[in-house]
């Protein structure tokens, strides 16, 4: 057959472009690549479980004809093609992908909205067993039978020998009801325009514990990289939709996660992440409510560890507005309310050059975005928030920073009103050698800090007397424009008052 599964070509369910794979190699992203059926395959180039016996009506026990099937393309070279005709296979076991199966490819006629090609599980484990490297499902719908156990997981990717060398596609696939949907322990994972309805976590990945071998690229720092999660519908999740942990020192890098939807769920992602992008995603309905399985509320992105050399931007993150009248009715209780927090890098996060640039932020209960430590040579630009501290709490800001802020740009970014009537940016330490400028905010001020240090900071025009209290504010920098047309003054406080001069002249 003629190279089928080209370096820029991708097996597919009906209507489906998607990422093409090469010939065990990853190649082309998913709007370069083309996209053809499995029915396009070349007659012997593949196998079905239907030559080992398969049923696929949903209630005869598919799991040893599937199995049979899986293990008769070990010997295939690269054509290890197992297809999946419509039909729901129930199983009872997991399906066991070995490293004999390296380069396998499971194909259904499924689309992330459809369940045409369907694996039934009915038992509390993994579906699918992956331990080939390279592997690629797609077009499969993986469905439990019953009620969600804890140990329901789509596909379990984990290798005992060379254990963190994986790449596995999971692409136009249908995960629902399960706890996790893909379960990765190692680097490598592309998990690409997928449904994960009514489950628990979407995509949860670890580094693993044993069977690193070799140096250098393998092993962490630069070990743990390459993941790219996008174009995904995560719908009611419990637990998180993406999730990054078991390494301390936070080094899970190279992960990009863009335009995922996170529809009537809580987390968005939770972990270690460094030198990736989380962009162009959209949360709606986030909620500060318990979650069904008991978990606290938390932040939809809540970097752990690791924390510089990210770049959040373009997304909308948001929780349910206030309906008419101001106040949640009886009406509104079974939608989840307003997320507590938006964006939180916690304390043991290492906070620097690290870009937050074009996001909306509605809705949220406490403080949108939080740094629960110090930031140092990053920016915050461009972004909107939208009805923060809707709880009306003291000390709640839209940018809050409870360390230092060292060489950080705080520009142009549009915040709404605090209800509390507190400034919208919050320093617990001090603000040096940073700029506040081009800020749109209600209020006489839109910084309070511990102090400031040779920083530039621009007020909204005001009169002079309506200066916010220079109490440490040593050093700082104040520009100030009493009216249309007047030139600016300059404003600088010696931490108990300010000295300001005549418009346009020098202090």
């Amino acid at each position: 057959m003629p190279e089928a599964i080209g370096r820029r070509r991708a097996l597919t369910g009906a209507g489906a472009g998607l990422a093409g794979i090469a010939a065990g190699v990853f190649a082309a992203g998913p709007a370069q690549a083309a996209s053809v059926k499995p029915t396009a395959l070349e007659p012997g180039s593949f196998v079905t479980p239907q030559q080992f016996g398969a049923a696929g009506n949903g209630t005869t026990d598919d799991t040893a004809a599937v199995q049979a099937a899986i293990d008769s393309v070990v010997g295939r070279g690269d054509q290890k093609i197992v297809v999946l005709p419509p039909g729901a296979y129930l199983i009872s076991a997991p399906l066991r992908v070995s490293s004999r199966h390296g380069r396998m490819k499971l194909l259904g006629y499924g689309t992330m909205a459809t369940r045409t090609s369907q694996i039934s599980l009915g038992f509390d484990g993994p579906a699918i067993q992956w331990e080939g490297t390279l592997g690629h499902v797609e077009g499969v719908a993986f469905v439990a039978v019953g009620q969600r156990t804890s140990g329901m997981i789509g596909v379990l990717v984990k290798k005992s020998a060379n254990a963190d060398d994986m790449d596995f596609l999971a692409a136009s696939c249908n995960f629902t009801s399960m706890q996790v949907a893909v379960r990765q322990e190692g680097r490598g994972l592309y998990f690409i325009q997928n449904l994960v309805a009514l489950g628990g976590t979407g995509v949860e990945v670890s580094w693993p514990q044993s069977g690193v071998e070799g140096g250098g690229p393998h092993v962490p720092p630069y070990g743990l990289r390459k993941w790219m999660i996008t174009g995904n519908h995560f719908h009611t999740p419990t637990d998180f939709a993406i999730k990054f942990h078991g390494e301390s020192d936070g080094q899970f890098r190279g992960a990009i996660i863009t335009d995922n939807l996170l529809d009537i769920g809580r987390r968005l992602f939770w972990g270690s992440l460094t030198n990736s992008t989380i962009a162009g995603n959209i949360v709606e309905n986030s909620s500060r409510t318990d979650g069904w399985d008991g978990t606290p509320p938390a932040p939809i992105v809540h970097i752990t560890s690791g924390g510089h050399g990210v770049t959040i931007s373009g997304n909308h993150f948001g929780g349910f507005e206030v309906p008419p009248g101001g106040e949640y009715t009886p009406d509104w209780q079974g939608i989840w309310q307003m997320g507590e927090r938006a964006v939180v890098f916690g304390p043991d996060a290492a906070v620097h050059h690290t870009t937050i640039t074009g996001n909306t932020i509605s809705w949220v209960w406490g403080t949108p975005l939080h740094v629960e430590g110090s930031l140092s040579d990053s920016t915050i630009t461009a972004n909107t928030f939208e009805g923060w501290n809707q709880s009306g709490t003291a000390g709640e800001a839209a940018v809050r920073i409870d360390g230092d802020a060292t060489r950080v740009s705080l520009t142009g970014n549009a915040f709404g009103e605090n209800p509390a009537g507190e400034p919208p940016i919050r320093v617990g330490g001090s603000l040096r050698q940073g700029s506040v400028v081009g800020n749109t905010y209600a209020g006489s001020s839109p910084l309070v800090a511990g102090g400031v240090e040779g920083a530039h900071i621009e007020l909204l025009p005001c009169k002079t007397s309506d200066l916010p209290a220079p109490a440490g504010l040593t050093g700082a920098t104040v520009v100030v424009t009493d009216a249309r047309g007047q030139r600016p003054s300059l404003a600088v406080s010696d931490g108990t008052s300010w000295l300001v001069s005549p418009p346009g002249r020098p202090v």
